[in-house]
């Protein structure tokens, strides 16, 4: 009987092992959905560091924002982001500032939407439409 109880222990961790890596591989798929999925939020400390056309698209939440409506107008040419600030004069420069950087590198003006209100002072969100 105790043969048998190691051989037990030694059929399992094989099968835990594989089970591990099965579900180990599969959460990069599981953070690519939901980073496709948006709301994606730009954050005042990344905005406040020196722009150029190769910085926004290095900035996470943008390059998600744009691969993610490049996806949804290949299948919807009326897909369009919505950019939220969080109003006042700062945050609509903001907001205006990264349409033109968005306007720059190929998106059409009329797929960008900007609209003020409901979000913290120092956060621009980011939404698929």
């Amino acid at each position: 009987m105790p043969n048998r109880h190691r051989t037990d222990r030694r059929s399992f961790r094989p099968r835990f092992i594989f089970f591990f890596i099965a579900i180990a591989s599969a959460l990069p798929s599981l953070s690519g959905a939901m980073e496709a999925s948006g709301p994606w939020t730009l954050h005042a400390s990344d905005w406040s560091r020196p722009r150029s056309g190769s910085a926004i698209v290095n900035m996470q939440p943008v390059a998600a924002a744009v691969r993610a409506w490049r996806a949804a107008a290949a299948s919807n040419p009326q897909a369009r982001l919505q950019l939220t600030h969080p109003g006042g004069e700062e945050g609509s420069l903001w907001a205006a500032e990264l349409r033109d950087w968005l306007v720059a590198l190929g998106l059409p003006p009329d797929g960008i939407e900007i609209s003020a209100g409901g979000q913290p002072p120092d956060q621009l969100e980011i939404r698929l439409l």
